[in-house]
């Protein structure tokens, strides 16, 4: 018997969305794909596509997503992530919001 569907996983940071689905391939033993990337940095559902529900790997990317962040303002790295070493401290007192 084969597996068909979608199933969401809630991805933790330090995995890339390519790492889980070798992992969800190496369980199940069928066709594995995601319907949408997150960064290895970054947390959230992944949809995962299995066997037949491959087929529906373009849907997703048409449908509304939602992201929420928490962002450090004033800090530079060597990366420009989280990861980096810190190379810039600015601080500032007061944030205005321009649209």
């Amino acid at each position: 018997m084969s597996l068909n569907g979608i199933i969401f996983i809630n991805k933790k940071t330090g995995i890339s969305s390519a790492g889980v689905v070798r992992e969800v391939k190496r369980i199940v033993k069928s066709k594995v794909g995601h319907g949408g990337t997150l960064d290895p940095l970054a947390t959230g559902m992944l949809p995962i596509l299995i066997g037949e529900g491959t087929k529906f790997g373009s849907i997703s990317l048409h449908e509304n997503k939602t992201y929420k962040a928490e962002i450090l303002l004033g800090i530079s790295t060597e990366t420009g992530d989280r990861e980096g070493s810190v190379v810039k401290k600015k601080m500032s007192s007061a944030v205005s919001w321009k649209s």
